[in-house]
């Protein structure tokens, strides 16, 4: 009797052990391997189109691309382009402007210094999985030119944002002017 209860109870754990393992194994394929597989992963690129001039401001036209490479949508919350110029070649994170709708007057010692900050895919809902989608957007660089002005450069942020997850991408690009 005693023998059949110690055969017993190392087969349940020889089962047990088993069970763990592969339950174990199961679960880190799942979530370093496969669940990685099915998340949106998006690709966004800028390229700078046009340089302008319209009554004395520089006018960039920019457009957005937005691929998703994964294999689920992913739905938007919102898309926005933001742009800071940059003096002299010198760029500091106080530069980087938030989200908005309309241009922000900056509290910088020139006066003139604008960021400007928009909405771009408004008319999306999401991006399905192989989908690519482009927008071209004209950004009013705001210091006039000046015939003593030195060169400048300006920065591009383009920032996509998730719905319902606590994921966004980037896209950031310095051009000159």
């Amino acid at each position: 009797m005693l023998d059949d209860i110690n055969t017993f109870s190392e087969i349940a754990r020889n089962i047990a052990t088993v069970l763990g393992i592969l339950i174990g194994g199961s679960w880190s394929l799942w979530v370093f391997f496969l669940s990685r597989i099915f998340a949106g992963s998006l690709i966004i690129t800028q390229t700078l189109k046009e340089m302008t001039t319209l009554n004395s401001f520089f006018i960039a036209i920019i457009e957005v691309r937005v691929k998703n490479i994964g294999r689920t949508k992913v739905d938007l919350e919102y898309c926005s382009i933001n742009v800071g110029e940059i003096t002299d070649a010198i760029y500091s994170r106080d530069r980087i402007y938030t989200i908005g709708t309309e241009p922000i007057k900056v509290d910088t010692k020139d006066p003139t210094n604008r960021a400007f900050s928009q909405l771009i895919f408004n008319d999306r809902k999401r991006i399905e999985p192989n989908e690519e989608t482009s927008e071209e957007i004209a950004l009013v660089l705001s210091n006039p030119i000046l015939a003593t002005s030195k060169t400048n450069f300006f920065r591009v942020d383009v920032v996509f944002k998730a719905k319902g997850i606590k994921k966004y991408w980037t896209s950031g690009a310095i051009y000159k002017r």
